[in-house]
């Protein structure tokens, strides 16, 4: 029986491949976790709400580093609508929860649609400040690890017909996250700079699948240009492993995708910042055949309270 189940799956592997792979480098099914990478620990007795919304458009196919005139994975979108909350406990110690609302959409030979949404996984970061900011030194380091809940659905259908993995808005599993942060700015110039990464490992759902270890970092130059507005420049980068099923490696998941990305941030009052952007990938690797991400869109509000 155990031969045979491992039949089926290759098989299965086999005939759905090219459906099953075509969001995998864009994003992490069901997770807003990256959005909190370049937020540092919030200072103690205040909280911070931020509400997001983040656009991935995808379409057509790399092969390794070469993108292909082939559209055989189709052409799709994933959005995720996400209310993050950064609290400050102490001078040290901060908390980030992060809940996505996620919207996904595949269309294959022009005219199949597969469409799912709903709420995303929950992802809960506990941060320590190595060194805290202040006037005097103007830098922060910061660490932190947490988890990834499984509380978003991975078993929804369209119109009777059951979803890949990479349409569905959680993942089904728990994973287990490492964060790392530095912050620097260069008074009274205006300039500023960050540095963060985080580390994914994820746990296997209840039918057997995995995804891949995921690395997430990024570096953000800062300029003021004026009392209430900023521009911001950041390299960002996404590598993760192969999925897998019950063991099983699918071919075409896991890779190296690397962004530029320019945003703008207008803080019209101490309490209240907005920032818009987006994100232009510079270079892919990617292992087997995948979709493309053509672009990403972003734009976040955040509202300050001191408690």
């Amino acid at each position: 029986m155990i031969i045979l189940r491992n039949i089926i799956i290759i098989v299965i592997l086999s005939l759905g491949i090219n459906r099953q792979v075509d969001a995998q480098l864009c994003c992490t099914t069901g997770s807003a976790s990256a959005s909190s990478l370049e937020v540092g620990v919030t200072p103690e007795n205040s909280l911070r709400l931020s509400l997001g919304h983040e656009y991935n458009e995808l379409s057509g196919t790399f092969e390794g580093s070469k993108r292909t005139n082939s559209n055989i994975v189709g052409s799709g979108s994933v959005q995720a609508y996400t209310l993050q909350a950064h609290y400050g406990m102490t001078r040290r110690w901060g908390v980030t929860l992060s809940v996505p609302f996620v919207k996904s959409s595949r269309t294959f030979s022009g005219r199949n649609t597969f469409k799912a949404s709903g709420i995303g996984d929950l992802s809960f970061l506990l941060k320590y400040s190595l060194k805290p900011l202040n006037i005097a030194t103007s830098t922060e380091i910061a660490i932190g690890s947490g988890f990834k809940m499984a509380n978003g659905s991975d078993n929804a259908v369209d119109d009777g017909t059951a979803l890949n993995f990479n349409l569905q808005p959680g993942t089904g599993a728990w994973d287990f996250m490492l964060w790392g942060y530095f912050y620097k700015t260069y008074l009274p110039s205006g300039w500023s700079g960050t540095l963060s990464a985080l580390i994914r490992i994820p746990g296997t759902n209840s039918v057997g699948l995995q995804y891949g270890n995921e690395i997430i970092y990024s570096v953000v130059v800062n300029r003021k240009t004026t009392e209430f507005t900023q521009l911001s420049l950041r390299f960002k980068g996404r590598t993760s492993s192969q999925v897998t099923i019950d063991d099983f490696e699918n071919p075409n998941t896991g890779g190296t995708i690397t962004f530029i990305a320019p945003s703008f941030v207008w803080n019209p009052v101490r309490l209240f910042s907005i920032e818009a952007g987006i994100d232009i990938p510079a270079f892919y690797s990617v292992s087997g055949t995948q979709q493309a991400l053509d672009f990403r869109s972003f734009i976040n509000a955040s509202f300050y309270f001191d408690l």
